[in-house]
């Protein structure tokens, strides 16, 4: 393993006690602990305390998407909570971006903010409208990318096959949150 990977488990569970029993049966180690929609919906900020009481690194991915000012916000609360890592989806934009970043600051966190890419449940044959078409998902996921550092995510998650595609746009630490089986 290289000395810059990072990992994440994902506990994507719809509980917090099945998450602790997920964690307890995982045992100690230096992956963060990837706390999902469904969960942090079902349980709130209360599964982000519980982890960052057992020690673990929280990588948050709600993949936050919505004007700027209320990701702010957002951010904000969750560098108060102690999240390591905060998911939110590139294509909020620039302004987005680094809305998210300001508001960690200005709670005086050290949340690093990741941007996603593209989810990997849309088809390029099939995007929402608004979208070009034909749907040029190489170039899109180049550019988000470019976008996302540029405006200052500490990083991106994206499907593993642009990963290869993608790093030659930064060098920063990517931080992978499921195997490939997934």
């Amino acid at each position: 393993m290289s000395p810059s990977a990072e990992f994440a488990v994902a506990f994507d569970v719809a509980t917090l006690p099945e998450a602790l029993a997920l964690d307890d049966a995982l045992g100690e180690g230096p992956e963060f602990a990837k706390l999902g929609l469904e969960l942090f919906a079902a349980e709130g900020p209360a599964v982000v305390r519980g982890f960052k009481a057992r020690g673990r690194r929280v990588f948050l991915d709600l993949k936050l998407h919505d004007i700027p000012n209320t990701v702010k916000g957002a951010a904000a609360s969750a560098a108060r909570l102690g999240a390591d890592l905060l998911t939110v989806h590139a294509t909020g934009g620039p302004e987005m971006i680094a809305a998210a970043v300001q508001g960690i600051r200005e709670a005086g966190g050290t949340t690093r903010v990741v941007a996603v890419t593209i989810l990997t449940s849309h088809d390029p044959a099939h995007m929402p409208p608004g979208f070009a078409q034909p749907f040029d998902l190489d170039r899109t996921v180049i550019a988000l990318t470019r976008m996302s550092l540029e405006a200052g995510a500490a990083g991106i998650v994206c499907a593993a096959p642009d990963l290869r595609r993608c790093a030659r746009h930064w060098a920063r630490r990517s931080t992978r949150s499921r195997p490939a089986s997934a």
